[in-house]
């Protein structure tokens, strides 16, 4: 290898010192993007960028006026292997804003016909332009929707129509009409992507005709997809059960499937899922909405009941709104202390509520965790979801403490005599 030159050696210095000042500067002017880019590259070890259209378009790389393409980015490392980086807040540019736009999530929208490149640069690195043809040619038919034969309950699936134009391309529809064969059946439902896809969930165990229409009923489609039964359960979970009023706690869903081998697979799907407050509207709201579903939201001090629902499978969780004093955190039991016999065998009923002072109105014994500090005294039974029955085992004393997640644990002293 040549060795460089004293006056190589230093112009190489300015250059490097140049872009480290322009970086600096792009920082300093509030525009971090340009350094995070250069530092997201020089991490991963990147050295090549790949810009992708959706995984499920045709390869012929021919869309209509109007329609919608979600770009998205792999980077490809020294080694040759293809890391996936985000789409979203990145450079993206196309050589002829009169033919297509795109933003700087990556989202393309063709506006006229021609031929047009789409462009990206991170940290440096310059993607292969992706080069798309603008066609205003009349759609002839709808003659595919691609997308799975089956879905499993609550775990949504894409789908996309393709159709034949005049010019005799062979590509995806940007603008369609999704809709279901009978949908007051509940069945399943539909949400529609910007780049023109659907989302399809399933709800109860069923066959469901998805239909793609475009320009009215000449230009439609229909195939069958059938939602099947491995979902078995559902269960909320949350590592708390109270929130303050104007607090918003977010809830997580699990779906409980079964597969073929008699195992089961545990699924987090709360977007997928329905969500309500059934008990207690007055003191709590949830959301319903893609992106914030199981959200709930506290309004009024007091206790609400929340239900989480695929179809006709559902899961219901208890929690308390409190008014966000001091007091909030504190649990009081329905007894001072015990004094319990051994010969005489007769269990007493002990109960857990929220606040300073039991009250039963706020009874939260369902949740509660129960621990003793001398063990083999006592047996509890939470069978009941109001009271847990405390009975005697052996002579001797012992602390009995109540615990419920994000609250202060309370305690109480028990006696077990033997006369």
């Amino acid at each position: 290898m040549k060795r460089m030159s004293r006056v190589e050696r230093a112009n190489m210095t300015k250059m490097f010192s140049a872009g480290a000042l322009l970086l600096l500067v792009a920082a300093c002017d509030g525009d971090s993007a340009p350094f995070e880019d250069a530092v997201e590259v020089r991490d991963l070890n990147l050295t090549a960028l790949l810009t992708n259209a959706p995984a499920i378009s045709l390869g012929e790389r021919v869309i209509a006026i109007d329609q919608s393409l979600q770009f998205s980015v792999d980077g490809r490392t020294a080694a040759g292997e293809l890391v996936p980086l985000s789409a979203s807040e990145r450079q993206w540019a196309v050589s002829n804003a009169s033919v297509a736009t795109i933003d700087s999530n990556g989202l393309l929208t063709a506006r006229g016909v021609g031929e047009v490149s789409v462009m990206l640069e991170i940290g440096g690195l310059a993607a292969e332009n992706y080069v798309l043809d603008v066609s205003d040619a009349t759609l002839q038919a709808v003659t595919q929707i691609a997308g799975d034969d089956t879905l499993e309950r609550c775990l949504p699936g894409t789908y996309r129509a393709t159709g034949t134009f005049t010019d005799t391309s062979v590509r995806d529809l940007g603008s369609v009409d999704w809709t279901l064969v009978n949908p007051a059946a509940g069945n399943a439902r539909t949400v529609s992507n910007p780049d023109g896809s659907v989302q399809l969930t399933g709800l109860n165990p069923s066959v469901v005709q998805l239909v793609a229409s475009v320009d009215g009923a000449a230009s439609s489609l229909s195939r069958e997809v059938e939602i099947n039964d491995t979902l078995m359960a559902l269960t909320i979970s949350t590592g708390l059960t109270g929130l303050d009023v104007g607090d918003t706690l977010g809830f997580v869903a699990t779906g409980t499937y079964a597969d073929d081998a008699d195992t089961t697979r545990q699924i987090a799907n709360t977007e997928a899922v329905d969500w309500s407050i059934i008990q207690g509207t007055t003191f709590a709201s949830v959301s319903n909405t893609a992106g914030s579903r199981g959200e709930v939201t506290g309004l009024a001090e007091g206790q609400a009941t929340l239900s989480v629902r695929c179809g006709d499978i559902e899961d219901t969780q208890m929690f308390t709104v409190f008014d966000g004093d001091s007091s909030s955190d504190e649990l009081s039991l329905s007894e001072d202390s015990l004094v319990l016999s051994l010969s005489s065998n007769v269990a007493r009923q002990l109960s857990v509520s929220t606040g300073t002072e039991f009250d039963s109105s706020n009874n939260v014994s369902e949740q509660v965790t129960w621990s003793v500090s001398n063990s083999g005294i006592l047996a509890i039974d939470q069978s009941n979801d109001d009271f847990a029955l405390i009975s005697a085992v052996a002579e001797g004393s012992t602390t009995l403490t109540a615990s419920v997640s994000s609250f202060d644990s309370v305690s109480i002293s028990v006696t077990v005599t033997d006369p």
